[in-house]
């Protein structure tokens, strides 16, 4: 392609709203005039699938027929499920795991390593939807949603810290199994409301050690993973445990992971304290910068998350109350569809709105409102994924 024209990328589309510029494919066919909607989300993913570019020039006529929209978006027959069908496969996969996590004959860690394989997978396109689904889920078992929850994270973040796939496997790895040595505890602590007895901080304090020593037991070589594990809940400036390294000690998937399970800890509520919302934990990493935990890194995990990250329930200036789909282009001015009016009313096909604007800016964030269409509404803010990823 000449200079005239750059790859198509999700900024460029949106859906509901003209297109900008025009899109051509490689032999500078015009596929879409300028000005042509894309209706669904779908729809949209399928078109930045496709190895297509957008003129930087105005078009005054095209010389070349269009190819039909049929033949540029074709509908491809393959096993999908929706984000929300395939969290739930993954967190059935990590629960049963788990059980039997101990038996060498398990083959636990291969099967760790196959998940965080799916998680890089499917995060490649569906990151935004596969985040939301696990944010929505509210109703299951602490620990391993959680688990599933710092993986994705640990995925964003260390591509966005410019880690390659190879090197983001054990990474993800780790996120799985951070709080694998005391994981039934955690299950335990999700619903007190007493301080934590002497015995069981102990146990917290020792859990890295531990989950290191189960994972040698039960076969892990990769030394990334097992020092990762280890690693987790150190800090920079000396205050973590369970060794109190500090600085350059400190390995840098080690200091990934102890970004995103802090983060997904605090905005999931426990027995001893209600769920932080989003912006209140940023601010606490961005906070903790430099002294605790890793300044770059904690300010490429904000950009890349955002301060409403996909799944919050939010109510905009307008009083339409929506669900934010992706982190958009700004921090602070998220996707988000409206299910519901600024009359109350539910709708019943979900409506794109642009935060950028000053009236369908975020007002606040909700608890996820009682709707009749909502398992379906949900289901097609996010194009479907591949079986495995």
């Amino acid at each position: 392609m000449s200079r005239t024209y750059r790859r198509l990328t999700d900024a460029d589309v949106q859906v509901g709203k003209p297109l900008a510029l025009s899109v051509h494919d490689e032999s500078g066919t015009l596929l879409l005039k300028q000005g042509y909607i894309v209706a669904s989300e779908r729809q949209k993913d399928r078109l930045l699938n496709q190895k297509v570019y957008i003129s930087l020039v105005e078009e005054k006529a095209s010389t070349k027929p269009m190819r039909p929209i049929s033949e540029l978006l074709p509908e491809k027959e393959i096993p999908t499920l929706s984000v929300f069908d395939w969290v739930e496969n993954h967190y059935q996969l990590l629960q049963n795991l788990y059980l039997n996590f101990n038996d060498p004959e398990a083959g636990s860690y291969k099967k760790v390593l196959i998940l965080a394989e799916h998680i890089q997978r499917a995060s490649q396109k569906h990151s935004n939807g596969l985040l939301a689904a696990v944010q929505l889920a509210t109703d299951k078992a602490y620990s391993p949603i959680k688990a599933l929850h710092v993986g994705l994270l640990c995925e964003a973040l260390g591509s966005r810290a410019g880690l390659n796939a190879t090197q983001r496997i054990p990474l993800i790895a780790a996120g799985l199994t951070c709080d694998i040595g005391m994981w039934k505890l955690q299950e335990q602590l999700r619903t007190r409301e007493a301080a934590l007895t002497d015995e069981q901080f102990k146990y917290i304090r020792s859990h890295p050690q531990r989950g290191r020593q189960l994972l040698e037991h039960i076969g892990v070589l990769d030394a990334v993973w097992l020092q990762t594990v280890e690693q987790h809940h150190e800090r920079l400036n000396g205050s973590g445990y369970p060794a109190g390294l500090s600085g350059d000690n400190v390995i840098q998937t080690a200091r990934i992971v102890a970004i995103a399970d802090t983060y997904s800890a605090m905005i999931r509520s426990r027995g001893d304290r209600d769920q932080r919302m989003p912006k209140e934990a940023m601010r606490d990493l961005f906070l903790s910068r430099g002294e605790e935990i890793d300044a770059t890194l904690a300010q490429l995990f904000i950009k890349e998350m955002g301060l409403f990250p996909p799944g919050f329930t939010v109510r905009l200036n307008s009083g339409e109350i929506g669900i934010v789909t992706g982190t958009g282009n700004n921090a602070s001015s998220p996707d988000v569809d409206v299910i519901i009016d600024a009359k109350g009313e539910p709708l019943k096909r979900a409506i794109y709105r642009d935060t950028l604007e000053k009236s369908y800016a975020i007002a606040d964030i909700l608890a996820l409102p009682e709707h009749p269409f909502i398992e379906k509404l949900l289901a097609d803010m996010w194009p479907r994924v591949a079986r495995r990823g």
